[in-house]
């Protein structure tokens, strides 16, 4: 992408606000900042600037004395050590590194936009603001720093922002000074409070401007915002005010709906610590470990020194989607792919059998460290989706495939064993895919079959490298002494 930020002159009445991501990039570097390019060289009023300039400066002074911690898991300040109170904070430190906000964000919207959206938002006239929870609001080709910073559950970053209806303000005043008529809101990720972070009644209180809340129909997490980075890019960047306007509330475009109402948009699906241990050292540790990524795959489950590094609650906002990633390190002892639950793919009919295997994997992981098991993926890696297996239920989408699912969990494993197991439908490659995300569990899990007389069975398995392996009784027994000590 081109260095004349110059370029990038806003006229329209359109604006699109959109979010910080906690993926950024450090390559490109330089000590160069250029306050053309920044909130503060715009022409809101002094009195937002003030505010922008002294919130910073208090949101800094938090992150460094490490008091905004991520759920008890992520303290910032580790992320920070680099971090000066510089020139984006209205200083003059001069040991400052900066990247432009567009390129240093690397997170899924600006996946999801690619190197051809920004070059489309140079020569766009529409104008666009990110909110951070560190800078409050961004203009996209303002110099950042590399940090670390969310809003959490509502923290102190939060509460500083919304002190008075602080950011709210400032984007009413952007809103008046720039003649905003109509905004498209891509907030709706993984973490509330960066959606609820502007009080939307206010503004449209104080304004005239037509406020469009965007959500994707078929996801509300991060991965979400990929879609919404596509469609900035596809339809609005380089798109006539004329178009842009025929988008109203209920429109529904590449399966985004626009609401003139935030949504409340719910918690994360409970993600295993081992799970997350392993997509993050996949996706965040490459240099900390000095090796390829395709290295640190064999490297997750053998590694104390990992573990050792990353902490994690059971429960973690930070979800990482990067299915694929995970897809194309194929199976092993902590993942594992199905084709299907129901539907045969060899003699194209209904098979229960699937279902059975699905349960005896997802009991031996209850029976090992957890992991995750993909449905709708081949044993190659190539993504089937499940829209077969709807074809075989009685209600035939998402909300029937996951009631069907845990009908499977409690006739085959026990109603007890929800707490460790959590099903999603997510959008991999175009094709819909359920997710299955398994913890360790806190005692035996033992699989209900029915041998050839009908008679119903107990059986025991637990992980091999990459399969289900059954155990006998003594070696159940065995085992059962072992791994969980404690009965």
């Amino acid at each position: 992408m081109s260095p004349s930020f110059e370029r990038y002159q806003q006229n329209s009445p359109i604006l699109i606000l959109t979010l910080d991501s906690f993926h950024k990039k450090r390559e490109g570097e330089t000590s160069e900042y250029n306050l053309a390019s920044s909130i503060f060289a715009s022409q809101i009023d002094e009195e937002c600037k003030t505010f922008l300039s002294e919130t910073r400066k208090k949101i800094f002074g938090h992150l460094k004395a490490g008091e905004v911690i991520w759920k008890n898991s992520y303290k910032e300040r580790d992320y920070n050590s680099q971090l000066v109170l510089a020139k984006d904070f209205c200083s003059e430190n001069s040991n400052a590194r900066y990247l432009p906000a567009m390129e240093r964000y690397d997170g899924h919207f600006f996946d999801g936009l690619g190197e051809k959206g920004k070059d489309y938002l140079l020569h766009s006239k529409h104008h666009l603001l990110i909110l951070s929870a560190l800078y409050g609001f961004l203009k996209p080709f303002e110099p950042i720093q590399f940090y670390s910073c969310q809003f959490g559950d509502k923290n102190i970053c939060f509460n500083l922002w919304t002190h008075q209806k602080g950011i709210s303000k400032v984007i009413i005043d952007y809103i008046k000074t720039y003649k905003i008529t109509k905004i498209f809101d891509f907030t709706a990720c993984d973490v509330p409070s960066y959606h609820e972070a502007i009080d939307w009644d206010y503004v449209t209180k104080l304004t005239s401007a037509e406020v469009l809340h965007c959500y994707h129909l078929k996801t509300t997490t991060d991965k979400a915002l990929k879609y919404y980075g596509r469609f900035v890019r596809d339809h609005i960047l380089l798109n006539d005010l004329e178009n842009i306007l025929k988008i109203q509330k209920g429109s529904i475009i590449d399966e985004i709906e626009f609401s003139d109402k935030i949504r409340s948009i719910g918690p994360p699906p409970e993600i295993s610590q081992q799970i997350v241990t392993d997509l993050i050292v996949l996706n965040k540790l490459e240099d900390l470990l000095n090796i390829k990524k395709g290295s640190i795959i064999d490297e997750i489950e053998s590694s104390d020194r990992i573990q050792s590094i990353i902490s994690l609650p059971k429960t973690s906002q930070q979800i990482l989607t990067d299915w694929l990633s995970i897809i194309k390190a194929k199976e092993k002892k902590n993942i594992e792919f199905k084709q299907s639950l129901r539907w045969s793919f060899k003699t194209n009919e209904d098979k229960k059998l699937s279902e059975y295997i699905a349960m005896r994997g997802i009991s031996s992981m209850l029976n090992s460290e957890g992991g995750m098991l993909f449905i709708g993926v081949s044993d190659t890696g190539d993504i089937a989706g499940i829209e077969n297996d709807y074809k075989t239920l009685q209600k035939q989408n998402g909300d029937g495939y996951l009631l069907h699912f845990d009908n499977l969990i409690n006739n085959y494993l026990g109603k007890e064993f929800h707490q460790y197991v959590t099903a999603t439908i997510e959008l991999i490659n175009g094709k819909e895919v359920c997710v299955v995300q398994i913890r360790r569990s806190d005692k035996p899990s033992f699989v209900k079959s029915k041998d050839a007389s009908g008679t119903i069975k107990d059986e025991f398995f637990i992980r091999g490298t990459a399969s289900s392996q059954p155990l006998g009784m003594k070696d159940t027994l065995d085992y059962i002494k072992s791994h969980w000590k404690k009965i």
